[in-house]
């Protein structure tokens, strides 16, 4: 099994499991690119992401922070929603 797949699922089984201590998750094209504990890391990394793929910031407790995802199930229009803030109002110590 390779890394990444290894990764893919670690993301699987702990995206918002709402448990703790807190991980984030940024995703591109469907691979894991990035795990840490450091909010403003994952942030930086999935901003710095390519727009012109899927991609996303997710973690333990919040879930889905950040994506950049298809419209609508089959369109090929991406769509950047960020709720960094939204996050940050919950949990303000991640800053």
């Amino acid at each position: 099994m390779s890394k990444i797949t290894e990764l893919n699922e670690l993301a699987t089984e702990m995206v918002a499991d709402g448990k703790t201590p807190n991980v984030f998750f940024v995703s591109e094209a469907g691979n894991i690119k990035l795990v840490t504990t450091v909010f403003q890391e994952a942030y930086s990394c999935w901003q710095s992401t390519f727009r012109g793929l899927e991609s996303a910031l997710e973690d333990r407790l919040y879930g889905c922070i950040c994506t950049n995802e298809p419209e609508e199930d089959g369109s090929k229009k991406l769509v950047w929603q960020d709720d960094a803030g939204g996050f940050l109002k919950l949990y303000p110590e991640a800053e």
